[in-house]
């Protein structure tokens, strides 16, 4: 008798077993369900829903990483009227309130277009940019301001055609700690 009770007993536990197994599985397999699944964005769609409001830059070398990021669309993508606008938008943002003012937002976006049109004319194509590493970077106080000069270097395909270039950007902090583009100029290897 003892042993049907304890046979009984080992029975019912390892059903219960079982059954809680199961469920903890049903459970786990029906919360991946309802999750959201992140989908991979294109570079473009990353660029594009950059909320700069919220998540800036924090080093002078991100603020060109970004605009480079930006330059990078127009050269290589399809882009529509709105996509444009909304680009010409975030590149404003990455400028010092001086740059802003020399590029009020409707001539800046008709400049922009013409670029835009100019390169896809001559069937330019960004091949490559990159940005000076955090060490090359220099810093320097200018008239009381806090200043970064980042040098940046391109490789545009035209044709069956490379050209180098590169830029050199002048950075200035601005009251909210914040590093904004001045102003930039074609420049050499060195930055000269």
């Amino acid at each position: 008798m003892k042993n049907i009770i304890r046979t009984g007993i080992i029975a019912v536990s390892f059903a219960i077993l079982v059954i809680g197994y199961y469920t903890y599985l049903t459970r786990m397999n029906s919360g991946s369900s309802t999750e959201v699944k992140v989908e991979k964005q294109s570079e473009k769609e990353l660029v594009l829903n950059a909320d700069f409001a919220k998540n800036y830059p924090q080093t002078p070398r991100e603020v060109v990483k970004w605009y480079n990021r930006i330059l990078a669309l127009y050269y290589s993508e399809n882009m529509t009227e709105e996509e444009i606008e909304r680009l010409c938008d975030k590149t404003r943002i990455l400028m010092d309130d001086e740059l802003a003012a020399q590029n009020p937002p409707e001539e800046y976006l008709n400049r922009t277009r013409a670029k835009i049109k100019e390169i896809q004319t001559r069937g330019q194509k960004l091949v490559t940019s990159e940005v000076a590493d955090t060490k090359d970077i220099v810093k320097t106080k200018l008239n009381g301001d806090n200043m970064a000069y980042v040098l940046s270097y391109y490789c545009i395909k035209e044709g069956q055609d490379y050209q180098t270039t590169f830029q050199k950007y002048a950075l200035r902090r601005d009251h909210r700690g914040k590093y904004k583009i001045v102003a930039f100029k074609q420049s050499d290897r060195n930055g000269s």
